[in-house]
């Protein structure tokens, strides 16, 4: 699908801000997120999700929550994993819209509004990272690998499966997300997008991702990752859901 006009009138998203070991950058993810969606959306919620930090992200948090009722901290007891971390605040969401922002303040609120701007347009807005310069070169093939492995497995067409997509949220409530890993978002995706859901993607360039993606590639995470394609692949084999 392409864009058209922007349309955010009566738009209520809630933000759900993962974070491991991220003092130094929640607050300022928070005031990006408010300030992006300032005059912008009818309403919105950010609910924080500290995912088992050893350090004062979650103090930072309690604090930030207890000036704003539109801040919701949950805490993780213990590690769960960007995909667990992120199903927690998901599930809590209670605005028409959910969308995923790393707690490490790796977005401008120009790029967040570049995005924001779109939902409603379609059941997904899916952000194409289109300007890859910044990032390491070896990041910038793996990335471009996996998004071709998983259309080839999956007959899809999509040009990007990570990065801070917006899902309708009675969708993203009701969709199996198995995993726990950094393929949460890809999981969620293959499922709705199979199903016939609607997408709309909207190119955007952001900052280099240094924190919570720095992470991915490490051999457990990536070994994670490809148990969930492996899965999906034989949910597709036995039937799951229908090409788009």
């Amino acid at each position: 699908m392409t864009s058209g006009m922007p349309q955010t009138a009566g738009i209520e998203v809630s933000f759900v801000v993962t974070a491991l070991n991220e003092e130094a950058h929640v607050a300022a993810t928070v005031a990006t997120i408010s300030a992006a969606a300032e005059d912008l959306l009818k309403d919105h919620e950010i609910l924080l999700v500290d995912d088992g930090s050893t350090d004062g992200t979650g103090a930072i948090m309690e604090g930030l929550a207890a000036g704003d009722q539109r801040l919701h901290v949950i805490r993780n007891p213990r590690n769960l994993g960007l995909g667990g971390a992120y199903k927690r605040g998901m599930a809590a969401a209670r605005k028409d819209y959910v969308m995923w922002v790393s707690g490490d303040n790796a977005e401008t609120a120009e790029n967040l509004r570049n995005i924001l701007r779109h939902v409603g347009r379609a059941d997904i807005v899916i952000p194409v990272l289109v300007d890859q310069r910044s990032r390491p070169w070896f990041r910038r093939f793996t990335s471009r690998l996996y998004v071709r492995l998983v259309n080839i497995l999956f007959g899809l067409r999509i040009r990007y499966y990570n990065g801070a997509v917006v899902h309708r949220r009675e969708l993203i409530q009701g969709v199996e997300i198995t995993t726990d890993s950094f393929a949460y978002q890809t999981e969620a995706l293959v499922r709705l997008l199979r199903a016939g859901h609607s997408y709309l993607e909207v190119p955007y360039t952001s900052a280099t991702y240094s924190g919570v993606f720095s992470y991915a590639m490490r051999p457990k995470n990536v070994l994670r990752v490809c148990e969930t394609l492996l899965r999906l692949f034989f949910w597709v084999r036995l039937g799951g859901g229908h090409r788009p």
